[in-house]
């Protein structure tokens, strides 16, 4: 079996990107994170858990009974790794318990905003079913859009890189003048 060709274009691109000061092999990558909202009752066994390597959850169907096997109740999902967001934690734990604000802005958006900040195009995008917690994350909660101060505890991921995006033009800002 031999090696694909790697096209003369990529290999020129590749190249023109060493000659600017080194690429990064993330290019054209998505990483996958996951934020499980908490049950909503104690006496609710959780249906989300991390998979040991941490690289994949593993969903089981709520309307199975506890009696149903493995194969025929989960369903099992790859995120990227260190994708569960709630720290180390999460790892033995149900996702999401425990999981703040800060710990969804420093496991997503850190590397978005790294990206971004060297000149890349970045994106966060946040999918679920209604309810799940889409908004919360990304914005904070409901009061938070309106009000004038927000606890930081409680802010989303979108004013959290708002604030570090002018944080970076004030620092480059400060860096020209001085």
């Amino acid at each position: 079996m031999h090696a694909a060709a790697i096209p003369d274009e990529l290999v020129e691109l590749s190249a023109e990107l060493e000659a600017l000061g080194g690429g990064d092999t993330r290019v054209g990558e998505a990483t996958v994170f996951c934020r499980v909202r908490p049950v909503e009752r104690a006496s609710e066994a959780p249906i989300v858990t991390v998979g040991s390597s941490g690289s994949h959850m593993l969903v089981r169907d709520p309307r199975t009974s506890d009696t149903t096997p493995a194969a025929h109740a989960v369903r099992r999902f790859r995120i990227s790794p260190g994708g569960a967001i709630g720290g180390a934690a999460a790892l033995a734990a149900p996702v999401g318990r425990g999981a703040t604000q800060s710990d969804v802005a420093a496991s997503v958006g850190r590397e978005a905003l790294e990206w971004w900040l060297a000149g890349f195009n970045a994106s966060v995008i946040a999918h679920g079913q209604t309810g799940a917690g889409k908004t919360y994350s990304l914005y904070g909660p409901a009061a938070a859009v309106y009000a004038e101060s927000v606890p930081p505890d409680a802010m989303g991921l979108v004013p959290r890189l708002l604030g570090r995006v002018y944080e970076a033009i004030e620092a480059a800002a400060t860096s020209e003048d001085g």
